[in-house]
């Protein structure tokens, strides 16, 4: 966040949950939420004297967070005039997160199936129990309790083909969706949550469903090409993953800062004052370490994407141009560091971990969605209880 602050960003959008799970679950004491770092915890300040610990399904340690603490990061992140946006998922992409709450449909084949990527397509059961609907309502409330200085709150995908699988295997013959949205819809007109504050994913099978709680489209596949849709209200992240696009090999990746500029001023200069987006938000990936972050040159490479933002009528026009421009500023903003062009030290490092998290997310959701642990041993694609003692081999 100081980081931010120093180039003069303004929001955080803060993924709370996903299919391989959330970061926050309910005290079983006190009936409050905690938060639940499922890796290591080392990217956000915390209270030492609030901090608990403990194992998640891939054996790595988290820590528990009260919401007060939580609380304290939010404000703190008030004093650099930066807000934090939750992110949540609904029933369907994303829901896996919910497991916990013991309302997921069951589909122990299709979450397992090593030919599922990511173990995308988890879905909850809102069928069978109004119970979800009110801890939803609960989450959605604290929430927006917690995460005060922001109008705003994300409430995720609403894809539901890639659903169909799951729901197919549990003898679901109608998920009843356009209810569930319809009723979270109703939730957020009990908390007075107006729609236009709320953002959800650009829908990525292209579909656009009679009901969808949320009136603020976020884009990361597309970007909105007609006048009528520029002029609703949306957010843009298409292009824009500063990790993920240093793992790849394709020609339009983000490999340095020309390239991050590029992308990002085609946002901001190409497009109407009343059809630019409410808000441009690069992507990087979960927590870091301090090494990694350095690997990935982050601070160059945001400092790219923040002089494309930049409305002025300096437009650097070639590579040239902007990489005096861009030289210049880095040192003035952090003398003696090496922005590098603001490409990466080691773009192997990125696509590695990139490929790591694929794996891990697979694993975590067969893992923690049935009860089971996928093992290489004694044969391939072993499902072993995981209650079991052998899983600790």
């Amino acid at each position: 966040m100081d980081v931010m602050h120093t180039l003069g960003l303004n929001t955080l959008q803060f993924t709370l949950m996903e299919d391989a799970g959330m970061i926050f679950s309910l005290d079983e004491h006190s009936g409050k939420m905690t938060w639940n770092s499922l890796s290591s915890g080392d990217g956000i300040p915390q209270p030492q004297q609030q901090q608990r610990h403990g194992r998640n399904v891939n054996n790595n340690r988290y820590t528990t967070w009260t919401m007060d603490a939580f609380r304290a990061v939010v404000q703190h992140a008030s004093t650099l005039n930066i807000q934090i946006i939750p992110e949540i998922a609904m029933a369907t992409r994303g829901a896996g997160g919910w497991f916990d709450t013991g309302f997921h449909t069951a589909c122990p084949e299709y979450l397992c199936n090593t030919a599922t990527a990511d173990g995308i397509g988890a879905a909850i059961d809102t069928t069978s129990s109004n119970l979800f609907l009110g801890i939803v309502s609960a989450v959605i409330a604290e929430l927006y309790n917690v995460f005060d200085t922001t109008p705003y709150i994300h409430l995720g995908h609403d894809e539901r083909q890639e659903s169909q699988a799951c729901y197919s295997e549990a003898g679901v013959q109608d998920a009843k969706l356009d209810l569930f949205e319809t009723r979270i819809e109703k939730v957020l007109d009990m908390f007075h949550i107006p729609r236009t504050n709320v953002l959800r994913w650009e829908n990525e099978e292209g579909k656009e469903y009679p009901v969808r709680a949320g009136d603020v489209t976020h884009y990361r596949k597309t970007v909105p090409t007609s006048t009528e849709a520029r002029k609703k209200p949306y957010f843009v992240s298409t292009n824009l993953d500063l990790e993920q696009q240093t793992a790849t090999e394709d020609e339009s990746s983000l490999k340095d800062g020309w390239s991050i500029y590029q992308q990002t001023r085609t946002y901001v200069h190409d497009v109407e004052d009343d059809q630019l987006p409410k808000g441009i938000l690069a992507t990087l990936g979960g927590t870091t370490t301090a090494t990694y972050w350095d690997q990935l040159n982050v601070k160059g490479r945001l400092l790219a994407f923040v002089m494309a933002l930049r409305k002025s009528d300096e437009i650097y026009k070639s590579k040239e141009e902007f990489l005096v421009a861009y030289k210049s500023e880095c040192s003035r903003l952090w003398p003696g560091m090496d922005c590098r062009e603001g490409s990466v030290q080691s773009p192997d490092v990125a696509r590695k971990r990139v490929e790591r998290v694929k794996e891990d997310r697979r694993k975590s959701s067969c893992a923690r969605k049935t009860h089971v642990k996928v093992h290489t041993f004694p044969k391939k694609g072993v499902l072993i209880p995981a209650d079991d003692d052998t899983t600790k081999r």
